[in-house]
């Protein structure tokens, strides 16, 4: 383990001083520089400076992950894999101390931007906030309308953000599912009630036919709601409970250490081809597929879209295969919640993705067929 460990921080101080982790932390300050510029010319451009930040934290982590890719074939060429294979650590260490340190060095990089940008926000705009927020299921195929008098009934269980019910609301996303053709509707009337109120004493929340729903709850358990607009049908998708109060600083430094663990999934697999390729090649490989991976489910999607039209079979077979190959790097949905002014999932959310390079660091310590290893020491 000690050997392990050591050949880990020799790859992480080389990978630092290298150029590709030099080009990430460029791209990350001047991502910075123009979410901090854009935040700072209206309150409008809130979601887009928050969506500014984590893509740049983005940047920073894959760049690290990315480096690995060039840890093996930079000490065949420079020699030191021959003298290293002279000495006591076997090749299999030597590998998986370089996808580690790259998986290492993501997370870290990913986590301290987050950080820094959480700062950042706070010293320019700390009128912004994002906020913890309870995932309580989705909801396609309900459909609120004013052509039937029942309620629609949501019971609001405790959540693990907020186990004491205080200081919270409801939000219901909703889309239209048709209007009328006659009057342009744009905004509708929806009667809410709690368990905190008299029965028959609802309120009326004007919203828009497109977005949240948010209902102020406070400590109810129960919520019922019924649409007062004719010539309009609502379809309702997710609902969730979100606090009003949360730190950015501490959610921004959350989404970075997500991005880390996605993004470092990657360093595994730079390691894998390296082992038969250069340097630049594995580099290049590894960001194909990490793209990939971001878009994995609308590609996928479009993969099923395309069999199911039959004039792109053979598109879609390349989609399906490219997926079977690239990590589940859900970097879409976390962007999304910060952006929304949300703190990120929960650990579970990098789950498949730690899965993915966990398989990728077990086949790095699996050693090379013979006529593979000639001369390259792999």
């Amino acid at each position: 383990m000690s050997e392990l460990l050591a050949l880990t921080f020799r790859h992480l101080r080389e990978m630092t001083r290298g150029r590709l982790a030099r080009a990430a932390l460029v791209l990350f300050v001047v991502a910075l520089v123009l979410a901090a510029w854009l935040g700072t010319r209206s309150a409008q451009a809130e979601s887009l400076m928050l969506l500014g930040l984590v893509v740049a934290v983005a940047l920073l982590a894959a760049g690290a992950a990315l480096s690995a890719g060039g840890a093996l074939p930079e000490d065949r060429v420079a020699g030191r894999e021959e003298w290293l294979a002279t000495l006591a650590p076997p090749a299999w260490k030597r590998r998986a101390a370089a996808a580690l340190a790259g998986w290492t060095l993501a997370v870290a990089l990913g986590t301290l931007g987050g950080f820094t940008a959480g700062i950042g926000v706070r010293i320019l705009r700390p009128d912004v906030a994002l906020r913890p927020s309870q995932a309580l299921g989705n909801f396609d195929g309900h459909l609120l309308t004013a052509d039937t008098p029942e309620w629609w009934e949501l019971d609001i269980p405790r959540t693990k953000t907020n186990p004491e019910m205080w200081d919270r609301w409801l939000e219901v996303e909703v889309q239209p599912r048709y209007r009328s053709m006659l009057v342009p509707i744009d905004r509708v009337d929806i009667a809410v009630e709690t368990d905190g109120v008299v029965v028959g004493k609802a309120r009326t929340v004007t919203t828009s036919v497109r977005g949240p729903i948010r209902v102020e709850l406070g400590k109810d358990h129960s919520v019922r709601m019924r649409l007062l607009t004719a010539g309009v049908a609502l379809r309702v998708g997710a609902v969730r409970t979100v606090n009003t109060k949360g730190s950015t600083v501490f959610a921004l430094g959350w989404a970075g250490f997500l991005i880390g663990l996605l993004a470092g999934c990657v360093a595994p697999l730079a390691v894998l081809v390296s082992r038969l390729t250069t340097g630049q090649t594995a580099v290049a490989a590894a960001c194909l597929l990490l793209l990939f991976g971001v878009v994995k489910g609308p590609l996928l999607t479009l993969a099923a879209d395309l069999e199911l039209g039959g004039a792109g079979e053979v598109a879609a077979k390349v989609l399906r295969g490219v997926g079977y190959l690239a990590p589940d790097a859900s970097l879409l949905p976390l962007f999304g919640e910060t952006a929304a002014h949300r703190v990120a999932g929960g650990i579970g959310l990098a789950g498949p993705a730690l899965l993915y390079g966990l398989v990728c660091l077990l086949l790095v310590s699996l050693p090379a067929p013979r006529r593979f290893t000639e001369g390259t020491n792999a």
